[in-house]
């Protein structure tokens, strides 16, 4: 073969060699062709020279053949070699980056790119792979459906956005309020990573490469802790990402990958397209995280129990609500959480069989919601409880509604938030002892009641109907329905707790200045 344009290369400032091509100057071309550059440059990637020679001769070869084969306007020549290079830097980029590029083509470009494609496929160096994934594409935008996804590649394999909405649509029927209020943001949060690292709005589950799961974890763990207003505004990820703040912490950081976990395994179990090496990679980075920022809810302890009741906040009047004063105690002869007791109405204490109990339930109130169906329950009162005057409390309320605490309401995010923070500040000013990776708070009640269960040697499927924790030994039957057996078994349980409190130091709750109102 003839050479009539010479082919060199030539090293850039860091050593690094580029191959050239010569494109020969038209002077006929007109006006709106503009030669769009008198050289083709495209960098070799090594720092070799004999390297460099090997590689710039095969690219010369294709070169020449291609401009001597489609071409004979230096023009449409040079702008195919352009989109050939375009098109080589993002085919084995993921889907959106390359789909962005064809979205970009007219009608010519198209041509030129396929002619200049057709040389590079017949040469035994091309990636006939590749090309073959490039002429669907390119075929899919000539059709005007760039953009556009067909019912048969939507049946096992449909669009993220498609899928995540289906999957939220199940977990708010399943969820607890506060609970799906916290799942959606994290999985869109994983939504808008993956688009926004794949540069696309159209991924398809299969599309999800571990590559974008890794870049979204890495992004994910530099992202702020708080990312609303200020500076922040209008950032993108990555941008967000590159802000020199408080990063998120490690406890946030699980959670959002456990969200992501979740979906992935969801989608993989119905069938869909799903990479299975995705939840691998998202259980890697799980086991790798610092296990310093954790913390662990651990029980109270004995001696935490007298600070908190045989303080001054119970011996000395200082309690300003009902609510502070009984919903302790409930938990700490109950394990029910924060929620389950704020919500129970006067309804829910109940005498069956001879023992007076509190249904744990999400029925009769719109109000009222529990995590999950499992947590569906009967727990029998603690004589502690009743010494106390609880029963004389609960008859005081049925005269004024159907609401036990009627002051506590759920905020936005359907949470007892007000109660809470007065918990987090009482104990905060109560010094708990806490060693590192510990945390205590509310919470800690429920630990605290499935430990000393334990301890008692109290069955495991007793305990679990309880606390409300599911388990196999857990029948439907048993879960909600009375029989006075498993009454009369739980009674026997909760009255062994005995935690070394003085309960007599507590003054009646009458005697509280909350109680004029009642």
């Amino acid at each position: 073969m003839k050479v009539k344009s010479p082919a060199y290369i030539t090293r850039n400032r860091l050593g690094i060699y580029y191959f050239q091509y010569k494109i020969p100057y038209n002077v006929h071309l007109s006006h709106n062709q503009q030669q769009s550059k008198s050289f083709f440059r495209k960098s070799l990637r090594t720092r070799l020279q004999s390297e460099a020679l090997s590689l710039s001769k095969h690219l010369w070869v294709i070169m020449d053949t291609i401009n001597k084969k489609y071409f004979n306007n230096p023009y449409l020549f040079g702008k195919a070699m352009e989109l050939l290079m375009k098109y080589e830097a993002v085919e084995f980029a993921n889907y959106g980056v390359a789909q962005a590029f064809f979205d970009q083509l007219d009608e010519g470009d198209s041509e030129l790119l396929e002619l200049a494609l057709k040389q590079r496929e017949i040469d035994s160096r091309g990636n006939n792979q590749n090309f073959q994934v490039m002429k669907e594409m390119l075929a899919r935008w000539e059709r005007g459906e760039s953009s556009q996804i067909s019912e048969t590649e939507s049946k096992n394999n449909p669009r993220l956005s498609v899928l995540i909405s289906n999957w939220l649509n199940i977990k708010k029927s399943k969820l607890a309020t506060s609970s799906y209020q916290t799942t959606e943001p994290r999985i869109h949060l994983f939504e808008d990573a993956l688009y926004e690292i794949s540069g696309s709005k159209t991924i398809l589950i299969s599309q999800i490469t571990p590559d974008l799961i890794r870049e979204y974890r890495e992004l994910l763990e530099k992202l702020p802790a708080k990312r609303s207003g200020g500076e922040f505004k209008g950032k993108t990820i990555r941008e967000l990402a590159g802000i020199n703040a408080e990063k998120i912490s490690s406890k946030t950081y699980l959670y959002n990958l456990d969200t992501a976990k979740q979906f992935l395994n969801w989608a993989r179990l119905e069938g869909y397209q799903v990479n299975e090496r995705l939840e691998g990679i998202l259980q890697v980075a799980r086991k790798n995280t610092s296990a310093v920022a954790k913390t662990q809810r651990v029980p109270f302890t004995a001696a935490d129990l007298k600070k908190i009741f045989e303080g001054v906040q119970y011996t000395d009047c200082k309690l300003k609500r009902a609510s502070d004063y009984w919903v302790p105690l409930i938990a700490l002869f109950t394990g029910a959480r924060l929620g389950e007791i704020c919500q129970i109405l006067v309804g829910d204490i109940e005498e069956l069989e001879g023992v007076w109990c509190i249904k744990i339930t999400d029925t009769g109130d719109d109000d009222k919601r529990l995590k999950a169906k499992g947590s569906e329950r009967i727990v029998p009162l603690h004589n502690q409880l009743i010494k106390l005057g609880f029963m004389d409390y609960r008859e005081t309320m049925e005269k004024r509604g159907a609401k036990l605490f009627p002051d506590e309401v759920r905020d936005d995010s359907g949470r007892f938030s007000a109660f809470q923070k007065r918990m987090t500040h009482f104990f905060k000013g109560l010094s708990l002892e806490v060693y590192d990776g510990e945390s205590k708070g509310f919470h800690s009640f429920r630990h605290l009641v499935r430990t000393e269960l334990v301890e008692l040697n109290i069955n495991e499927g007793l305990i679990d109907s309880i606390v409300g924790h599911t388990s196999n030994e857990r029948s439907i039957g048993s879960k909600f329905y009375t029989h006075t057996q498993q009454i009369n078994q739980k009674m026997t349980a909760i009255q062994l707790l005995d935690y070394g409190v003085d309960f007599s130091k507590l003054v009646n709750w009458r005697q509280f200045r909350f109680a004029r109102f009642y």
